[in-house]
């Protein structure tokens, strides 16, 4: 069921893995009645679906891949960019939405969160970016934003005057977007600080102040 109480079923294989589908179903009254949501699909046999809380939905495909509807199934498209096999068996997703797909010559794994990105991309940033943090100087606290164009792993760190690491605030895999961690400043002292973003092979460095 997604956010608007819509419901959705989907028709594939039979429990001998023969047969082909009819599409993808939607009901709007609980179940009463169901129309069928299939423009865009480029096969109707249905291995998986998946609704997510803000709506978004994935389908896995026999032999079309993975399809992606960001408007309640009124249209679908292909997002198989990557994918060696559009037979696809299986559908997992991340908290973070990155999408797993089960196909017939191993799993693969979206390089963004696909599960929840909508369908036009252009409003992702261009390039690695760290901005300068805000409030600066601080105290105690100050937020750091920064932008990624794709997925990676992401390291941000600050440092203090003498190139002591003083708190690591992120060290893992990030989506694509924009983001922002707060620094907080208690227990240490008035100074200048360095704030260093390492992701895509990219390093960039700015200064902070903290002034109590």
């Amino acid at each position: 069921m997604d956010p608007h109480g819509h419901v959705y079923a989907a028709t594939g294989l039979d429990i001998q893995g023969a047969g082909a589908g009819t599409g993808i179903y939607r009901s709007t009254d609980n179940g009463e009645t169901w129309q069928p949501i299939n423009t865009g699909l480029t096969d109707t046999t249905i291995t998986d679906l998946a609704v997510y809380p803000n709506g978004t939905l994935l389908a896995a495909t026999r032999n079309g891949g993975v399809h992606r509807s960001t408007d309640g199934g009124d249209s679908w498209h292909p997002i198989n960019t990557g994918l060696p096999s559009l037979t696809v068996t299986a559908l997992a997703v991340t908290e973070e939405g990155f999408v797993f797909a089960g196909t017939d010559q191993g799993i693969y794994r979206s390089t963004r969160a696909i599960a929840t990105a909508a369908e036009d991309e252009t409003a992702l940033p261009d390039g690695f970016a760290l901005a300068q943090n805000y409030p600066n100087p601080f105290n105690p606290a100050t937020t750091i934003r920064y932008a990624l164009p794709e997925a990676a792993e992401v390291r941000l760190t600050v440092y203090d005057a003498l190139g002591r690491e003083v708190k690591r605030l992120v060290d893992g895999l990030r989506v694509a977007g924009e983001h922002e961690v707060v620094f907080e400043g208690q227990g240490l002292p008035s100074g200048v600080y360095m704030y260093r973003l390492t992701a895509g092979g990219v390093t960039q460095t700015r200064r902070m102040v903290l002034m109590k």
